[in-house]
């Protein structure tokens, strides 16, 4: 693997100093990330995500409005119960056995 431009080690791993993308995330996305932070651009995404959820994309209109949704009103909580609605219980006994089995202890 000597000649690989990643400069990567035999088991596939970066040397160290070596990153797959050393020039970092494009400018572009940080200032689009950074824009939509500002309160006065949060006006500008609404608009545009009520844009998107009026074309004739049904795809890119449902995910529009979903987007706009769970940042209107939060993301639907869900409730993780177990059996009859009550805590989820774990056997910690069965797991522990399991690893055993798998690291060869069994």
């Amino acid at each position: 693997m000597a000649d690989d431009p990643a400069k990567r080690d035999a088991a596939g791993r970066f040397g160290a100093g070596n990153k797959a993308n050393p020039s970092g995330r494009p400018r572009v996305l940080v200032e689009a990330i950074e824009a939509f932070r500002r309160p006065e651009d949060l006006e500008k995404l609404r608009l545009r995500l009520l844009e998107i959820a009026k074309s004739r994309d049904l795809k890119a209109a449902i995910a529009a409005i979903r987007e706009y949704h769970d940042r209107a009103f939060g993301k639907p909580k869900q409730v993780v119960t177990g059996e009859d609605g009550g805590p989820v219980q774990v056997d910690i006994t069965a797991i522990a056995s399991k690893i055993r089995k798998l690291a060869g202890d069994e």
